[in-house]
């Protein structure tokens, strides 16, 4: 007897533990209901027609979204992962208009439209985690670099080249700035090529674009170093290699010219002598 009454407590706990949600059980009810209404709608419409029908279509409804309500689904609860800078009351603001909506219900795609209008947000999904939460997934934009937009204003890019709508750019400030005509479009591309040589990538302060088809990049903000158009790969390699050597960068030059064939052209500092002293 004592084995047959654990048996059956365990097959007691077994059913309990696969018993559905109550809101499901409610809701599955609910839609049981909604459909016999729903057939009933159906057969008269096409025997009374459609003006008559309309009071008992609005009823259906009726039933449907007071048992969504009572069943507990509805928007109570926000939830997100990804978000680095994009603040929680940031997305409050946009999605609190939802709260106590019909979670079935809600436009997901104007939801998600909303939120990639926020600052920082490059791409967004919601989901529904039933019965009452709307979980935000976010891919947001990476800060590259700082672009000098129409006017001389400075405006913060990130890795598309993209402008990130933000007003205060101070926390920035360390990031490198890029100007000249197609600057903020192809600005990504010059970054990954700076990148590849970290030594040199810690000291870049700045870059120009020269007639939209090559750059001057700045280091320490007082030597310009005038890539060519051409595979400039190669030259910026160049370039770390005689670092590593010869410490090229901490001399007295105010530019390099790494167009020329097989070499680099040094522009010394007039203002310091050949003895290596500032002069008078």
């Amino acid at each position: 007897m004592r084995r047959l009454s654990r048996t059956a407590t365990r097959i007691h706990a077994l059913r309990r533990s696969r018993r559905r949600p109550r809101w499901v059980r409610q809701l599955t009810n609910s839609a049981l209901v909604v459909l016999l209404l729903a057939g009933a709608v159906s057969t008269l419409w096409i025997s009374v027609g459609r003006t008559h029908i309309q009071p008992l279509l609005a009823s259906v409804g009726d039933v449907w979204h007071g048992t969504t309500a009572r069943s507990g689904l509805v928007v109570q609860k926000l939830s997100s992962d990804g978000r680095v800078r994009t603040s929680v009351d940031e997305l409050r603001t946009v999605l609190d208009g939802l709260r106590g909506s019909n979670i079935l219900l809600v436009d997901i795609d104007q939801a998600r439209r909303r939120i990639e209008e926020l600052p920082w947000v490059k791409s967004a999904s919601v989901h529904r985690r039933l019965p009452d939460t709307l979980h935000v997934s976010l891919e947001e934009r990476k800060p590259m670099a700082l672009a000098e937009a129409d006017g001389g204003r400075l405006v913060l890019i990130d890795e598309d080249g993209e402008t990130v709508r933000i007003s205060d750019l101070r926390p920035f400030a360390r990031l490198p700035t890029v100007a000249g005509e197609g600057a903020q479009r192809h600005a990504g591309e010059l970054l990954a090529l700076i990148r590849s040589e970290p030594a040199l990538s810690r000291r870049v302060t700045g870059a120009r674009r020269i007639g939209s088809r090559r750059w001057n990049v700045w280091i320490d903000r007082r030597i310009e170093v005038r890539l060519p158009e051409n595979d400039a790969a190669a030259a910026w390699h160049k370039l770390a290699r005689v670092q590593a050597d010869a410490a090229l960068l901490d001399k007295a030059v105010v530019a390099l010219d790494l167009r020329a064939v097989g070499g680099i052209v040094v522009q010394a500092d007039p203002r310091v002598g050949s003895d290596g002293r500032e002069g008078a």
